[in-house]
C-alpha cells in the first residue's frame, strides 16, 4: 500500500482533522514505523491495583492478577499522558511483563505507561471453569480507577487511554465500550476511558467460534481461546467447538456493545493475520463510525502484509501516536458533543 493511500485507510485528513487534532499528518511513507527494540527504561514500580497502597518491594509474593507495573517518564504536569496496556494471550495466559516496543517508547514521549496482570481463564481437574468472561474485565476496570487516581495524584492530564492486542484488544475495546457496566462502586467514578487502542484484537466471537471448512489449526486454536473465555464445557485444541446451542457470544463481543457513547478507538490489523483476520478490526471501525457519523471517532490501520504479530515495526506509528496524543489533550472531548448522531 502506498503512503498516501496507507493514510486514507487510517484516516481522512482534512482541514477537519487539522482543527480538532490540531496538526496534519503528513505522508510519512512506508517507513512511517517504530524500532522492534524497546527503549531503555528505569524498572517499573509495580502495585497492587486491588488494595492501593505503596509500591510491591516483592511483586513474587502476589498473584500477576493482582499487580500493574508503572513506567514512569521524566516529564510531569498537564501534558504528562497516561497509557493503559492490557496484554494477550487468548484470555487464558499471558503476563503484564507483555508489553510490545511501542508501548514502552511513549515513556520518553511523556507518557505514564502502565501493563496490568488480570485474571485468566483456568479449568481445575473436574473441568470445572474459572475466572470466564467478564473476569478480565472487571479487573481492568478495577485498574482504571486506579490509574486515573494516581494520574491525579501525579497531576497528568485525566485523559487516560486504554490499549492491548489480540485478546487484549478485545478486552480494552469491550471495556471502552461499556462504561458503567460490569464494575462496582460510586456510579460518579466510572471507569471510562478517553480513547481505545484495539491491535488484532477479536470483536466479533461468534464468527471465531464456528467451525471452517476445511478445518485449519489456526481456526481451531482461535475457537479453543473463544470457548474457554465464555467458560464453554472444556474445549480441545483438536476439537474445540464445544459451547453448547444458546451461547451468548454477542454479551462478550465488541460490536453488539458499540454505540455513540463510545469513546474513539483505533484499530489496527494485519492484512496476513490467520488467527483474527482483518475483516473483525474492519466490522468494527465500519460500525463504530456507523453509529457516531464522525470519522474521527473510528480508526483503522490496515498492515498488509503483517500478521497477528502487528507492532510499531508494520503500524502508522505517525497516526497512532497522533492519535493517543489528541486523546491526551482532550481534543475529542468537544467533538464527540457534537456527533452528527448525538453526544
Amino acid at each position: 500500500m502506498t503512503g498516501i493511500l496507507r493514510v486514507c485507510v487510517v484516516l481522512c485528513w482534512s482541514t477537519v482533522v487539522a482543527s480538532v487534532i490540531g496538526c496534519v499528518v503528513p505522508d510519512p511513507g512506508p517507513g512511517d514505523t517504530l524500532p522492534g527494540t524497546p527503549p531503555t527504561l528505569a524498572p517499573p514500580i509495580t502495585f497492587n491495583y486491588r488494595n492501593p497502597g505503596n509500591p510491591i518491594s516483592d511483586p513474587s509474593q502476589f498473584p500477576d492478577a493482582e499487580l500493574v507495573d508503572v513506567y514512569l517518564p521524566a516529564p510531569t504536569g498537564s501534558r504528562l499522558g497516561m497509557l493503559l496496556w492490557v496484554h494477550g494471550g487468548g484470555w487464558v495466559g499471558g503476563t503484564r511483563a507483555d508489553v510490545p516496543a511501542w508501548v514502552l517508547q511513549q515513556v520518553p514521549r511523556g507518557y505514564v505507561v502502565a501493563s496490568i496482570g488480570y485474571r485468566l481463564v483456568t479449568y481445575d481437574a473436574g473441568g470445572v471453569v474459572h475466572n470466564a468472561f467478564p473476569a478480565a474485565v472487571e479487573d481492568i476496570k478495577v485498574a482504571i480507577r486506579f490509574l486515573r487516581n494516581l494520574g491525579a495524584f501525579l497531576g497528568a492530564s485525566p485523559h487516560l487511554t486504554l490499549a492491548g492486542a489480540s485478546a487484549g484488544g478485545h478486552l480494552a475495546a469491550f471495556v471502552g465500550a461499556t462504561p458503567g457496566q460490569f464494575e462496582d462502586g460510586d456510579p460518579a467514578f466510572r471507569a471510562e476511558v478517553s480513547a481505545v487502542v484495539d491491535i488484532v484484537g477479536p470483536t466479533d466471537l461468534r464468527a471465531l467460534a464456528t467451525p471452517v471448512d476445511p478445518p485449519n489449526i489456526a481456526a481451531q486454536l482461535v475457537a479453543f481461546y473463544v470457548a474457554s473465555l465464555l467458560g464453554c464445557p472444556q474445549p480441545t485444541i483438536a476439537a474445540p467447538y464445544t459451547c453448547p446451542p444458546g451461547t451468548d457470544f454477542e454479551r462478550a463481543s465488541v460490536i453488539p456493545q458499540i454505540d455513540v457513547s463510545d469513546p474513539p478507538m483505533y484499530f489496527g490489523y494485519g492484512g496476513a493475520d490467520v488467527l483474527i483476520p482483518a475483516a473483525q478490526g474492519a466490522a468494527a471501525a465500519a460500525g463504530l463510525y456507523q453509529v457516531t457519523g464522525e470519522k474521527l471517532m473510528s480508526w483503522y490501520d490496515l498492515a498488509e502484509t503483517a500478521g497477528h504479530g502487528l507492532d510499531g515495526t508494520a503500524l502508522h506509528m505517525t497516526a497512532l501516536q497522533g492519535f493517543i496524543d489528541a486523546a491526551r489533550d482532550g481534543r475529542f472531548d468537544e467533538l464527540r458533543t457534537t456527533l452528527p448522531h448525538g453526544g
